[in-house]
């Protein structure tokens, strides 16, 4: 089956991950639209983590004299309005990735969620796939003389140092704290009174990116004060967190949406130690699997009505 994958943004090329992951288990031949006039270190980490699996790469500004050669599509964002939507039966062949909990392109009938949302309730997987096994993952880890923890993105907002000086590591390794982020604003770590080092990575590869969380202990979301993230969208830190079986340390707010089991939970309206204990990542591995399988049956439910 020929399928295309659009994504008109100049952010969220991060979801592309796992339609590939899809479309080389089931062997489809696969074209993503995004835009090329720059270079994608996506693309990049992409050629070379799904290497033997060959797909197109196009400038999403072609689509529009393209798409009528595809027999499905995927809009990776809903609100893209770089994707027309005034063709019924293109509409009809495509599916919407919903990001948001409320309802925002209801003139294309076919969808999956990223998550689950507060409401508005709809079918979701996460948009996780294989980069890191536990072996490997384990191996790694083992070779740390510190214990680290990443911070990803929003890095626009001011980070709740509350919440980050609750941290308390069982080991007696020292912590350090790595914030990885686009772009960074300096201004809101001036007046940090942290008990740990901070390390700022700024708008890096994503082949360095998927190198330092190999030897990344923990990913921290939910670490500034926004409901949306607990209710109603949500961080790239958790599908990337399951991807490189980082262990997630989370709200409980957010995470009873989710109902993450491999997880490190915590409460944003305490102020109780945050311990990071050590995860089977044996057990996070195979939650991975079941978060991975979610995602197949709903689109596979979605091309059998098209």
């Amino acid at each position: 089956m020929k399928i295309a994958a659009f994504n008109g943004f100049l952010f969220h090329d991060e979801m592309f991950g796992y339609i590939i992951h899809f479309c080389k288990h089931h062997k489809h031949e696969l074209t993503l639209f995004c835009h090329t006039e720059y270079y994608n270190h996506y693309i990049e980490f992409y050629k070379k983590h799904f290497h033997g699996y060959y797909f197109n790469v196009v400038d999403m500004r072609l689509f529009d004299q393209l798409k009528y050669g595809f027999e499905r599509i995927f809009l990776m964002t809903d609100i893209d309005q770089n994707f027309k939507d005034n063709d019924p039966y293109i509409n009809s062949i495509t599916i919407r990735i919903d990001h948001y909990g409320e309802i925002r392109r209801e003139n294309i009938n076919n969808f999956i969620a990223t998550r689950p949302f507060k409401n508005n309730y709809r079918k979701w997987a996460l948009p996780c796939y294989p980069i890191y096994y536990s072996v490997e993952k384990y191996d790694a880890l083992k070779q740390n003389n510190t214990i680290n923890i990443m911070i990803l993105g929003n890095c626009r907002e001011r980070y709740d140092e509350k919440i980050i000086n609750r941290l308390q590591c069982e080991s007696n390794k020292p912590i350090i704290i790595n914030v990885v982020s686009r772009k960074i604003k300096r201004e809101n770590f001036v007046g940090w009174k942290l008990k740990v080092d901070v390390c700022l990575y700024e708008n890096i590869t994503t082949n360095n990116l998927i190198d330092l969380l190999k030897n990344t202990n923990y990913l921290l979301t939910d670490a500034v004060n926004d409901p949306h993230y607990e209710e109603n969208c949500m961080s790239g830190s958790v599908p990337i967190a399951f991807s490189t079986l980082t262990t997630l340390v989370i709200s409980k707010q957010s995470n009873k949406y989710y109902n993450f089991k491999n997880v490190i939970e915590f409460d944003k309206d305490s102020q109780d130690i945050i311990y990071l204990k050590d995860v089977d990542l044996y057990q996070l591995e195979q939650e991975r699997s079941q978060l991975i399988s979610a995602f197949s049956p709903i689109v596979l439910d979605c091309f059998a009505t098209m």
